[in-house]
């Protein structure tokens, strides 16, 4: 019997135990009158005053003829985000006190049960605040031990499947969700005070509309009908206006069917306002206040620390124009380059990533995120879109080939996107005519024609803004949290090892990214061909090293995610082959194309060649695959690892501790050709960054004599 299991039989048999004495183990009632925090808060006020406390068990000292026991009911009171008054309290038993019979069933209480225990305050020798219990009772026996370590586990994916438990043993993620609820009720009563309503609008909805996004879909039986769960509420809200309420404002779950990064969670909260009479630079002015007033209420100050990056977000914030922001970091014109054929050439030319199937206002918005968004840290406007980009948005009176919104940026993320709204009914037909030539053309993302919605624009929409943020994002961002799964009490997992829970009855879902996709293929080479091949083609030691180094993190990750550890080991050792090639020298868009096309020829696996070319974002291949997506955040990791190991005094690996290439990666100024972006993109394939940067550590300082470091 495993060590786990002798844990479970020894529980059962104390529940067995209390039912022999005729004790329930699981009350309905509790005599509990003062909560621990209020125990602790109003101690002195309290004084002898006999007082029921209740809680779970987190510590237990049973010796003797006196127990001290811990206990945590939950009511953690956070002064403000910094300060937390505990939900933790001492209790002391004394055998003598309470007599031999009931303290004799202590021994049948263990950590993780509920407790309830009457009795009055007092001090103990060091200065604790103590109850001295004169009567107690079970409240619920725990039957699964809580886990040993649980704050110092390093499996951040089962934390998130078991939220509850992280809660239970770290303050700082309940700290974070109350922060989570403090910005929720900050923005919702600074909304109320200026006259907005809040309303509710349809989750499941016939047209899903509002938004650029792919839906789920579902199926209703009475109407025998397919429907969509909403991608955003925007299009109902705007109808409201339309029907007479000039501010009206919900803040609700939304549903994307679409992938899962640090920015990203198929299930998110939104806040969208409509607000008839204004317009897009209005609304600018109004954001500034409330975000700010917002962040000074939550926090207590408009200066925020995220990542060791201060974000100042006091009143005025910069304004930029969309196109000038691309033309100032690329030379491209994108208003005077609407040739697709011509704009994908010049992007090409620059060094940045062609989807070669992208059409134009896609191929603007890719080179906008990969050359701009990323350089816009602190909370900045950005402007006047091309038309392409939002079929919602009212023509600039200045420049009808632009619309009148403005999207904040901060950090780099995208937090929310306003504009003028849309109200001729015939501009906005056509504009969803043209989105529904894209989704007949494959684009899963482009909008559906609502024409509930144009018939309501017929009847009049007042001039109106409109405004819509994701409050995931921004949480994020002011709880110092990496990643929007830190933020989402329960963010959406894949189940564990692929499959569906046997006894649930949950439709059975195709095989995700996930799966394994390279289980039973040949890869056509040995790693001793592939070396030959790369010491043929490479003669710089370091480059080599760099494959090396490559292969070994492939084959660590390969094995956490249960895939094909050769296939995976061999693309990263392959992947760089041509490197040395004049002609991938001359154009850095053929590298890996070139070692790929002749692997290819020797009869190489399309899944080992495919990773070769999605390795360098330059080729254009798509990153569609598990591989693929791996590949591209492993390459610059080895370089980041490598420089912070020769920052240091014996220039080894092994004298590299996770904690500093955690602050190595954070310090933009270091390392600046280990591409930061590339290697956050670990988020895209589940591994979260410091546990990514851990597997790519260990991976080298296992090869380390191999790489002469």
């Amino acid at each position: 019997m495993s060590e786990q299991d002798e844990l479970l039989e020894r529980r059962e048999e104390k529940l067995h135990a209390f039912k022999e004495k005729s004790i329930n183990p699981f009350p309905s009632k509790t005599r509990r009158d003062t909560s621990c925090a209020e125990a602790s808060l109003y101690f002195d006020k309290l004084g002898d005053k006999e007082i029921s406390l209740a809680g779970r068990i987190k510590l237990l000292r049973l010796h003797g003829g006196s127990c001290f026991m811990t206990i945590d009911d939950g009511s953690d009171v956070y002064i403000d985000t910094n300060k937390c008054e505990s939900a933790c309290f001492q209790l002391f038993f004394s055998k003598k006190d309470i007599g031999a019979d009931k303290y004799a069933e202590l021994k049948l209480f263990d950590v993780g049960d509920f407790i309830e225990a009457t009795g009055t305050l007092f001090l103990t020798k060091r200065g604790e605040q103590t109850l001295f219990v004169k009567d107690f009772n079970i409240l619920t026996k725990s039957l699964r031990p809580l886990p040993e370590k649980w704050h110092g586990l390093k499996d951040i994916d089962e934390r998130y499947r078991s939220r509850e438990l992280d809660l239970i043993s770290n303050k700082k993620v309940k700290q974070t969700f109350f922060i989570r609820s403090k910005i929720i009720q900050e923005f919702r009563k600074y909304l109320e005070n200026e006259g907005f309503i809040e309303v509710e609008t349809p989750v499941l909805q016939v047209t899903p509309g509002g938004a650029t996004a792919k839906p789920f879909i579902t199926h209703h039986n009475a109407y025998d009908i397919d429907m969509y769960l909403r991608i955003a509420p925007e299009l109902y809200l705007k109808r409201l206006v339309v029907g007479g309420f000039d501010k009206v404002f919900e803040i609700g779950r939304q549903f994307r069917n679409e992938g899962v990064d640090r920015e990203h969670n198929p299930e998110f909260t939104s806040l969208e306002f409509y607000w008839a009479y204004k317009d897009y630079t209005e609304l600018m002015e109004f954001t500034e206040r409330m975000i700010s007033t917002v962040v000074k209420n939550v926090l207590g100050t408009e200066s925020v620390l995220y990542e060791e990056q201060e974000l100042n977000f006091k009143p005025p914030f910069a304004r930029h124009r969309f196109h000038e922001l691309i033309l100032a970091e690329t030379g491209i014109n994108i208003l005077k380059t609407r040739d697709e054929a011509v704009l994908k050439e010049a992007i090409a030319e620059r060094g940045f990533a062609v989807d070669k199937k992208a059409g134009y206002a896609k191929l603007v918005d890719d080179l906008y995120k990969d050359a701009v968004r990323p350089k816009l840290i602190q909370p900045c406007f950005v402007i006047d879109h091309p038309i392409e980009l939002e079929p919602l948005a009212k023509k600039s009176e200045e420049n009808p080939e632009l619309v009148e919104r403005f999207q904040l940026l901060i950090n780099g993320f995208e937090i929310l996107k306003a504009y003028s709204e849309l109200n001729d009914p015939k501009d906005q037909l056509e504009r969803f005519e043209k989105q529904q030539k894209l989704r007949e053309q494959g684009d899963e993302e482009a909008q559906f024609i609502d024409y509930e919605f144009v018939k309501s624009l017929e009847y009049g929409l007042p001039p109106t803004a409109g405004w819509g943020m994701g409050v995931d994002r921004l949480v994020t961002l002011l709880t110092d949290s990496h990643s929007l799964r830190e933020v989402i009490l329960f963010p959406t997992m894949k189940p564990k090892d692929g499959k569906e829970d046997s006894n649930s009855n949950a439709v059975q879902k195709k095989e995700s990214v996930i799966a394994n996709e390279d289980d039973n293929i040949d890869p056509g080479i040995t790693r001793d061909e592939a070396i030959v091949l790369i010491n043929e083609k490479v003669k710089t030691e370091n480059s080599i090293k760099h494959m090396l180094a490559t292969e070994a993190i492939m084959r660590a990750l390969a094995k956490k995610l249960g895939q094909n550890e050769e296939a995976w080991g061999l693309a990263g050792l392959l992947h760089d082959a041509d490197m040395e090639m004049k002609e991938a020298i001359d154009d850095p868009s053929k590298q890996g194309v070139l070692i790929a096309e002749e692997l290819t020829k020797k009869g190489i696996a399309g899944s080992i060649t495919g990773a070769i070319k999605a390795h360098n974002d330059k080729t254009g291949e798509p990153r569609d695959t598990l591989i693929k997506k791996v590949i591209f955040a492993v390459d610059p990791l080895t370089g980041l690892i490598v420089t912070t190991a020769l920052v240091r005094p014996d220039k080894k690996l092994a004298s590299v501790e996770p904690k500093s290439l955690k602050k190595k990666f954070k310090d933009k100024s270091f390392a600046k050709g280990a591409r930061r972006d590339a290697i956050k993109t670990c988020e895209d394939f589940g591994v979260p960054l410091d546990e990514f940067l851990e597997i790519g550590l260990s991976a080298m300082t296992d090869i380390s004599d191999e790489l002469c470091l």
